[in-house]
């Protein structure tokens, strides 16, 4: 702790002390006007010239019995003798009035005729151009007033300690007891420094060296001293020169407990500092902390990184969990965070699931994309939240000083620009910033912009594809696509503005929109099909896990006039993945109401058939991925095989996506598989087109039915 050292001019007034204390003259937190009238030993301060008495303390009021008006109606002469008039004692009281420092003895009137004596210690004083005198007095012969000053002393919460220049202790009030719990008898004798704080009592003896040069002057300090218990404890203390002078002499000290208020402090700096979820440093710290790496890396002619980090659907927890999971999350990942990054990094909490990470004095972007790697692995492990197991990822970007900025606000706003290229590349990844990705995130923002609008303005449209029944040769259900028919752009597909309206929470209202027409759609056509048709519906984590989602589904299925049956919707391996408490209970609701349930793109995420096993799945659709090369891969094929045949094992349905060649047709056909969607039979239609094709389809003359042998 720095010990901080004001100088203390006595008052001329309440007015002029706080001018005194706007002036700054005091910094220690404690006014001077306090000090003055705080001082133990009665004092008064008078103009030179005109002898009027300006300011008298609470001490001076007590022993004489005057109130502070009534002081000011005098001046120093009335005080001394009988009725105001001089006497011979009052002569030592005048000759000192040619001297700037000193001290006299003298008998001064009370306000009940008494008279008390008492060796006085001045000290002139120029205060706003004014010469004026401060006057300390030592009571001597009043029993009284003794006793009233003994009083005084021993019942204040304030420490009062007598101490000779070289720290020795010569007496010490009981409140010592109280406040640092040592004995003050036991105490006396010892010096300062064996109670102070070692790295405070340098700044003690500076104190009394400077208190020594102007005696009779006051100064102000705090130091930490040890409790008897161990710890420390913050004093403030003002200590007063009386070196020299009659009556108390030695350096007084008047110290006051400010602990609790000095931890308010540090609290309230932490908290301006600091973010109060995660203790990691905030917004303005990161943004003084790059700023100086930059002015560094400037002079050093060397080059640093800025990484944006944004957790990947963290929303999705947070709605459907709640805040206390969510904010249970945030706090371990800056935890990770935390160790992941080497020491004279930083890592500081951007706002919400936004982090932001400095890695100053890096070779080239090596190391920013290693550190990167670090990040993602570190995030990688599941983390228990309450009784929730989830894992969360998550996305980068990078930019690199001098190339990607030269300040700071470019260079965090380059990062974040590349932290979204990295999203549109699949999440849990890194992205170093490049200048042509500019041109990107503008499109982007405008892209966002138009899908905000595009619902209101009736942009969005479904086409369809059909599934084939590969046992039966029947168009048996068809999944709902949609498109956005943008008013410049033309059709624009799900790639690229699926994963904004994600990214942005559209996907909800989007959502709701696909599976309302969708169930409008599906129950107009099957009124012309001769067999029924089943609807699929794609669903993201967002919608399933809303509090009304089953009540969204059951208002589309009520308002369309579709059987349950017939509605299908589809789940991504992901959706099953983030937290099984939060949505098997939606999805059993769901086969209640006799929905059927899909997963989307199998074996592209983490799930397996065993923990498939737990949700009430009624089909299982293998991603494109594995149907495209099993004619060619002998491991795809293998696998294939072994999804259909656990699949059925399980009593699923199993639909194969992406087939585009009659061998592809051949080989699921031959190995079971329940049904097919791909070009090979159909590309995406608009209903139009499917109400057609379902009316007019004849599986025999317009697709040939493959020997089962």
């Amino acid at each position: 702790m720095e010990i901080r050292i004001g100088k203390v001019r006595p008052p001329l007034s309440k007015t002029s002390l706080r001018r005194t204390i706007k002036k700054g003259a005091i910094k220690s937190g404690k006014s001077p006007e306090d000090f003055f009238y705080d001082l133990p030993s009665p004092a008064w301060v008078f103009e030179c010239t005109t002898l009027t008495i300006r300011a008298a303390n609470v001490a001076a009021v007590r022993a004489l019995g005057y109130s502070e008006e009534q002081f000011r109606r005098f001046n120093i002469l009335d005080l001394l003798g009988d009725n105001g008039h001089p006497v011979s004692n009052s002569a030592a009281a005048l000759e000192s009035l040619k001297h700037r420092s000193g001290s006299y003895s003298a008998t001064f009137r009370t306000i009940d005729e008494r008279k008390i004596a008492a060796d006085v210690s001045f000290n002139c004083i120029t205060l706003f151009g004014q010469d004026c005198r401060l006057e300390l007095l030592h009571l001597m012969h009043d029993e009284d007033s003794e006793e009233r000053f003994r009083q005084l002393i021993e019942n204040t919460s304030d420490i009062i300690s007598i101490v000779e220049p070289d720290g020795l202790i010569r007496y010490q009030s009981p409140s010592v007891e109280k406040v640092l719990g040592h004995d003050p008898d036991q105490m006396i004798g010892r010096r300062l420094s064996d109670f102070v704080h070692p790295d405070d009592v340098d700044g003690l003896s500076k104190l009394f060296a400077d208190l020594l040069e102007s005696p009779g002057s006051a100064l102000a300090v705090e130091a930490r001293y040890r409790h008897a218990e161990g710890h420390w404890r913050s004093i403030e203390q003002v200590a007063t020169n009386l070196t020299g002078q009659p009556g108390v002499r030695g350096i007084l000290l008047n110290s006051r407990d400010v602990t609790e208020r000095r931890e308010q402090q540090v609290k309230l700096d932490f908290l301006a500092h600091h973010d109060p979820l995660t203790n990691l440093p905030n917004r303005s710290v990161f943004d003084d902390r790059l700023n100086a790496a930059l002015l560094l890396a400037s002079r050093l002619n060397t080059k640093l990184a800025v990484l944006f980090l944004d957790l990947d659907r963290f929303k999705n927890i947070n709605d459907t969990l709640g805040h206390r999971v969510g904010d249970q999350l945030l706090v371990t990942v800056a935890q990770r965070l935390t160790k992941a990054i080497r020491e004279g990094d930083l890592v500081a909490r951007w706002g919400g699931d936004e982090f932001t990470l400095l890695l100053p004095n890096i070779t080239s972007s090596n190391d920013a994309i290693k550190a990167s790697q670090r990040i993602i692995a570190a995030l990688s492990a599941p983390i228990k939240c309450s009784e929730h197991e989830l894992y969360i990822t998550g996305t980068i970007g990078i930019s690199i000083y001098p190339a990607a900025g030269r300040d700071a606000e470019t260079l965090i706003r380059n990062a974040d620009t590349a932290m979204y290229r990295a999203k549109e590349g699949g999440k849990n990844y890194f992205q170093v910033y490049t200048s042509d990705m500019n041109i990107g995130a503008i499109e982007r923002l405008t892209l966002e912009t138009s899908l905000r609008k595009a619902l209101e303005r009736d942009e969005f449209v479904l086409n369809y594809q059909p599934q084939l029944d590969l046992h039966t040769g029947r168009i048996t259900g068809v999944e709902a696509l949609v498109r956005w028919q943008h008013p410049h752009r033309g059709l624009i597909p799900p790639s690229e503005f699926i994963p904004l309206a994600e990214d942005t929470g559209l996907i909800v209202p989007l959502g709701e929109w696909v599976l309302t027409e969708a169930c409008r759609q599906a129950a107009k056509f099957n009124v012309d099909v001769p067999y029924p048709v089943r609807i699929a519906v794609n669903l993201s984590f967002r919608q399933i896990c809303r509090k009304d989602f089953i009540k969204t589904v059951e208002r589309a299925l009520r308002q369309s006039g579709l059987a349950p049956s017939l509605l299908e919707l589809e789940l991504t391996e992901s959706v099953l993945m983030n937290d099984e408490q939060s949505t098997i209970k939606p999805l059993l609701d769901l086969r209640a109401m006799d929905v059927d349930l899909s997963v989307d793109d199998f074996g592209t995420g983490y799930s397996s058939f065993l923990y498939l096993k737990r949700y009430p799945v009624t089909s299982l659709k293998i991603d494109r991925s594995f149907i495209s090369n099993i004619t060619n891969d002998n491991d795809d094929a293998t696998i294939v095989r072994s999804m259909i045949d656990m699949a059925h094992n399980l009593r699923m349905r199993v639909v194969a996506e992406g087939v585009e060649t009659a061998a592809q047709y051949s080989f699921l056909h031959h190995h079971g598989c329940d049904e097919m969607q791909g070009y090979y039979f159909s590309a995406p239609i608009p209903m139009e087109a499917l109400t057609s094709l379902l009316v007019e389809f004849d599986f025999d003359s317009s697709f040939p039915l493959l020997d089962p042998s």
